[in-house]
């Protein structure tokens, strides 16, 4: 079993890393759906038209 004083010690760290790992998934998940977009409008050739 971990140690709670463990998880306890990195919380300050966690903290200040977080705005940034959110930030960095939020655009690499945005790149992955524009290419998976992409490569399936290449496969297909069906057009997806956003309006």
């Amino acid at each position: 079993m971990s140690d709670p004083a463990t998880a306890v010690a990195a919380a300050p760290f966690i903290d200040a890393v977080m705005p940034y790992v959110v930030t960095a998934t939020s655009a690499v998940v945005s790149y992955l759906a524009v290419q998976a977009l992409a490569t399936f409008s290449r496969w297909t050739g069906a057009k997806i038209d956003a309006t």
